[in-house]
């Protein structure tokens, strides 16, 4: 995935100029597609209406991804993407800009380790075909 340079409307018909955001159009990110983002979940009436149903095509990202393409305080860029497989490097790595660290609020759940990642075991069993 990178970031594309672009004008646009978002679900709501405004126009959001997004040409200048990008640090690096020809730089990418891998990321991984977790869900869909469904409509409705029960319980919650108003859960997902309006990103879900009917408003702009889009892709949720996360804050560790979304920042390395552009800075968060745009809330929305346009974005290019292609399928890849997992173990798939990019040839020029998008990067978050030197001096602008990660707040600390906005870090990573401690205690992860790799060993948790079931995707591998997931394929493996062919589970979810």
């Amino acid at each position: 995935m990178r970031c594309k340079p672009a004008g646009f409307r978002d679900g709501y018909g405004e126009w959001l100029d997004r040409n200048n955001v990008c640090y690096d159009p020809s730089a990418s990110v891998v990321v991984t597609v977790t869900d869909s983002c469904p409509c409705y979940y029960p319980g919650n009436a108003y859960s997902n209406k309006r990103w879900c149903c009917g408003d702009a095509y889009h892709m949720d990202l996360s804050v560790w991804a979304y920042e390395k393409m552009a800075d968060t305080k745009w809330g929305v860029i346009a974005v290019e993407w292609r399928d890849v497989d997992c173990g798939y490097q990019p040839t020029k790595r998008a990067w978050k800009p030197w001096g602008s660290p990660t707040p600390a609020w906005r870090q990573p759940p401690g205690g992860w380790q790799s060993s948790f990642d079931k995707r591998k075991e997931y394929r493996e069993h062919g589970w979810g075909k």
